[in-house]
């Protein structure tokens, strides 16, 4: 589309100026124009349909680019809010640290882990809490750690090691899942 529309741009210039002027007196210098536009060249139409031409491509260029822009945007927004929501797919790391539970501690702990840059990006918070608020370098799964299914999309049989907390504002027993859980890990990743 966007070549179609250079190229019929291009065309227009050079049916609309003289055949005398030095830019655009054939469909070839008409076309190096229009390329031109967004690197915004010396030569300017001299006519006044040349200049609406010129105006007409440039606020193609700018169309095209703003939908671009807008598309890749919408990508990495799309990404982040995955990311963010912990609704994310298998995750494929190896040697990294789980961290199952969100609670003060637990968050102390992730904190500490993360002042070492090669645990950037290699942390996994596997809650059913939400973060209150984003952590760099932290990648959150929002999940039950007790179940199976969420400890295989932390992927952790290749994890180097799991630290299991108890989830803030749980009851007694639902704490002692979690202190059970950390047997399960083991097991697990033997």
């Amino acid at each position: 589309m966007t070549l179609v529309m250079v190229m019929l741009i291009s065309f227009a210039l050079f049916a609309v100026e003289p055949i005398q002027s030095e830019h655009f007196g054939s469909y070839s210098s008409s076309l190096w124009y229009s390329l031109k536009q967004i690197g915004f060249g010396n030569e300017d139409p001299q006519t006044l349909s040349g200049r609406i031409f010129a105006v007409f491509l440039k606020l193609a260029n700018l169309a095209i680019f703003s939908i671009f822009i807008s598309l890749v945007v919408t990508k990495i927004g799309g990404i982040m809010d995955t990311l963010a929501s912990g609704k994310i797919g298998k995750i494929t790391l190896k040697n990294h640290i789980v961290v199952c539970g969100n609670s003060t501690s637990s968050l102390r702990v992730i904190n500490d882990l993360l002042e070492d840059p090669n645990n950037y990006n290699n942390v996994i918070l596997i809650s059913e809490t939400p973060l209150n608020e984003e952590i760099a370098g932290l990648i959150y799964l929002n999940g039950d750690s007790t179940k199976l299914n969420i400890l295989e999309k932390a992927n952790i049989k290749e994890a180097a090691f799991a630290v299991v907390f108890a989830e803030q504002k749980k009851n007694d027993s639902l704490r002692d899942v979690d202190s059970i859980l950390t047997n399960s890990i083991n097991d697990i990743s033997y």
